[in-house]
């Protein structure tokens, strides 16, 4: 008769690294804390406590408590304001959490059985490629809203200056298709931008997200200025029916601002370059034509609104008579 093996319960330990704990509450470093609520909690405890997941509820966890938390307890917050991550910071983040830990704890709130991370997605995404068991995190209290959830995470980012117009266009549109925030107006409001920088920024959101996560890699492309200039090439009319084609060309561009490290006068020109094409040279319709025995070329070019007419070898009585007669013919007085 088989036996059926029992689920291992998952175990949420509350760390006693007392540093660590003194900087997720912001008594050290404030702004790695991001001045949540659990900023205010009472000093931690040094005594270590095991929680069984079967036997426990999660929502037992005490806010203002940092524990070791396995990795598939958490989620990521859906209004984080990063969205984008390059490689290099992930791999860097990595390697230092295996080879020296976490100094740091994220902070997170429960929710739905789980617990939402509200800052330090970076380190679970991290300790998640290093196949970590565990992450610290603070239990803080829960926001109050999602526009709560979302501004907080974005002034913690921009203190550290890691955020990019990339994640805010991405995160700004989808909290307004969501309804989050009612308008662009009342967005840069909140936000306390101008509506003329939400709505380029959202422009950007043009660009599939493919091309928005190379963009996110190098320092150019992921300014606003340049992105925007990018997300022309998919409102150009020659590929309102080509997508295909219009993805093609941006990544072309891209590639070449990487490599050539342009700035953004340098890339608004080569876009430009691009959407138009190359010059069409200016063709004249040319015709043979004579006076009497000699023959002479007239060349018109009608875009220019330009004709020539041009003789070789004309005797210099015959180039006075010509002269009179075509003088003659445009004052309206050549004999019939």
């Amino acid at each position: 008769m088989s036996t059926k093996s029992k689920a291992k319960p998952f175990l949420i330990r509350r760390n006693t690294d007392h540093e660590a704990m003194q900087k997720a509450l912001g008594h050290s470093t404030a702004s790695e804390a991001g001045g949540v609520h659990a900023a205010q909690a009472p000093s931690v405890p040094l005594a270590q406590q095991v929680v069984h997941g079967p036997e426990t509820d999660i929502n037992d966890l005490q806010v203002g408590v940092v524990y070791d938390v396995p990795l598939n307890i958490l989620q990521r917050s859906e209004f984080n304001a990063r969205v984008f991550y390059s490689t290099e910071e992930l791999d860097e983040m990595s390697k230092s959490l295996l080879s020296k830990g976490q100094d740091v704890p994220a902070v997170g709130y429960l929710k739905n059985g789980r617990i939402t991370l509200v800052d330090g997605q970076k380190r679970y995404q991290a300790a998640t490629n290093a196949s970590l068991p565990t992450l610290k995190v603070l239990i803080a209290q829960a926001p109050a809203n999602e526009c709560e959830e979302y501004e907080e995470s974005r002034r913690i980012n921009l203190t550290r200056s890691s955020q990019t117009a990339l994640d805010d266009a991405v995160r700004w549109k989808s909290m307004i298709d969501k309804g989050t925030y009612a308008s662009q107006s009342e967005l840069a409001l909140k936000l306390n931008v101008s509506e003329g920088n939400v709505s380029k920024t959202i422009s950007i959101t043009a660009i599939p997200e493919r091309l928005l996560r190379m963009m996110s890699d190098h320092a150019q492309t992921r300014t606003l200025s340049i992105a925007y200039e990018v997300s022309r090439i998919f409102s150009a009319a020659k590929f309102k029916e080509a997508p295909d084609d219009a993805a093609y060309l941006a990544q072309e561009v891209i590639d070449e601002i990487k490599k050539k490290d342009m700035g953004r006068n340098q890339v608004k020109s080569l876009i430009d370059s691009k959407l138009e094409g190359p010059k069409q040279r200016m063709r004249a319709e040319a015709m043979p034509v004579k006076y009497g025995e000699v023959k002479g070329t007239l060349k018109v070019f009608p875009s220019r609104g330009q004709l020539e007419l041009s003789f070789s070898g004309l005797p210099e009585d015959k180039v006075n008579e010509l002269k009179e007669r075509v003088e003659q013919m445009l004052a309206g007085h050549l004999p019939k």
